[in-house]
């Protein structure tokens, strides 16, 4: 049985727990559009390239990968504004969806912070590759050494997208969403460091079921199937995210 008097301070602490869950569903159910934003960013990027379905018979695949990955794009410098302008493009749509977000809900998530890591991280990058460095013969070719490259893999800016998503996961306090720009960010860097297509030792052993050593392998994945690959985490997390926000808005007018 229980004490008297036990209900009230009982009934107070689970209507605080309440107000907590309800109040960061009110501050964080706006994840869903920055996340989509940035998937499509990413996806898009796909026109930058030649053949973004279709193996190429031939090209030449310029280095820094200002298109994102090492595969043949149609010009440099498209690619080159495409991120320098696209990505603060997206900023600013974000920006103005959160401000206005703000106001409808009157609670507000520090964005800025978000935006100011994506974009030091595409500026940092762009002076890291105004370095000069002797470019790789064929991003293609497996050479004897097949150990990465790892100053090669830093130069795509697709790692201003995995900065920006880490960020945002601090923001909107999703680990799911910093999950889904590190994974970006880990698919970016290896198929610059390693080389397009390549499949890590460890991870072709596992997939041949164990059988004897082995030095990694290719994978027949063209631009926009490598950039969907990259993007389904973030995919899921946007979809995920709307779908509580739409719950809540449902719940709220009820």
């Amino acid at each position: 049985m229980d004490a008297p008097g036990t209900d009230g301070p009982d009934r107070t602490l689970e209507e605080l727990r309440r107000v907590r869950i309800r109040s960061r569903r009110r501050a964080h159910g706006g994840a869903w559009l920055p996340a989509g934003v940035l998937a499509a960013l990413v996806m898009v990027s796909a026109v930058l390239y030649r053949s973004p379905w279709h193996e190429l018979t031939s090209g030449v695949v310029s280095y820094p990968y200002w298109a994102g990955l090492p595969s043949d794009q149609r010009s440099a410098p498209a690619s080159y504004a495409y991120w320098l302008v696209g990505l603060p493009v997206a900023f600013a749509a974000i920006a103005w969806w959160y401000r206005g977000r703000s106001r409808r809900v009157g609670m507000r998530v520090p964005w800025p912070v978000f935006a100011g890591v994506g974009l030091a991280a595409l500026l940092l990058i762009v002076v890291l590759l105004a370095v000069p460095r002797q470019p790789p013969t064929d991003p293609f070719l497996l050479t004897a050494n097949p150990g990465p490259d790892w100053a090669r893999g830093l130069a795509t800016p697709l790692l201003a997208i995995t900065a920006s998503l880490v960020a945002l996961g601090w923001v909107e306090r999703s680990p799911a969403l910093a999950v889904a720009g590190a994974w970006i960010g880990v698919l970016a860097w290896w198929q610059c460091a390693a080389g397009y297509g390549r499949i890590p030792g460890w991870l072709f052993w596992l997939l041949d079921g164990g059988q004897g050593p082995s030095l990694g392998g290719t994978v027949a994945l063209q631009p926009a199937g490598m950039l969907l690959l990259m993007t389904l985490p973030l995919l899921a997390c946007a979809v995920v995210a709307a779908a509580r926000a739409s719950r809540w808005r449902r719940s709220r007018a009820q």
